[in-house]
């Protein structure tokens, strides 16, 4: 399974090292990034954890976050990954639940082996845990990391919940359509013509048609 930009992504719950069932749907506010690693046994997971770790001041809870997925238990018994709060956490996938939803491993596999056909990727999401970018891990993980924060560097600021300010009844979701399609709407917007919207008003018993430029 490879994700669609826009898609919404499966939830589910898993234990971390410090909380028992963590609601994955908790993560939204900020930008995500889920990495499906598989094992900390695969060298190309070993790298993006010493990556993460590297670059852990990128991890704030605030902006950006980091969830890696294993199916390993020796990832845990050995000591192989750590939580480095805030911003770091992986899921203890161990029944494979969490990486059969995302498409990596075939559904089905009841626990792990060092043989399972596992296709390790990971996943940029936006504050609604929508999906901006679908990137498989490849090369031995060298590199991926940096892809990542290099693409994650100039997205939009996440301001502060305030009372929303008066507007169109609306509803206003960003990131739904590519941007090519949205170069396409308006290059025909500009060629084909088009004319001002306004809205309805009650003058003199008659329902008419308003205009206003002054905002």
């Amino acid at each position: 399974m490879r994700f669609l930009t826009g898609e919404p992504v499966p939830t589910f719950a898993a234990n971390t090292h410090t909380t028992s069932n963590f609601q994955f749907g908790a993560a939204a506010g900020r930008y995500v990034i889920l990495s499906l690693l598989g094992s900390a046994s695969r060298s190309d997971s070993r790298q993006i954890i010493a990556d993460v770790e590297a670059n852990r001041a990128s991890f704030d809870d605030d902006r950006l976050c980091f969830f890696g997925v294993t199916i390993d238990p020796d990832d845990l018994r050995q000591g192989r990954i750590r939580e480095v709060l805030p911003g770091i956490r992986y899921f203890q996938d161990f029944a494979g639940s969490i990486s059969a939803a995302y498409g990596v491993i075939p559904k089905g596999m009841s626990q792990y082996n060092a043989q399972v056909d596992y296709r390790p990727m990971t996943l940029i999401l936006d504050e609604r845990l929508r999906v901006l970018h679908c990137l498989p891990i490849e090369s031995g993980g060298a590199g991926h990391i940096a892809k990542i924060l290099e693409l994650t560097k100039d997205l939009p600021g996440l301001g502060k919940h305030t009372v929303a300010g008066v507007q169109a009844p609306v509803l206003i979701v960003p990131r739904i359509f590519e941007p090519d399609f949205c170069r396409q709407l308006i290059d025909l917007y500009r060629t084909a013509g088009s004319e001002d919207s306004g809205f309805m008003r009650d003058q003199d018993g008659k329902t008419v048609g308003v205009y206003d430029y002054s905002t």
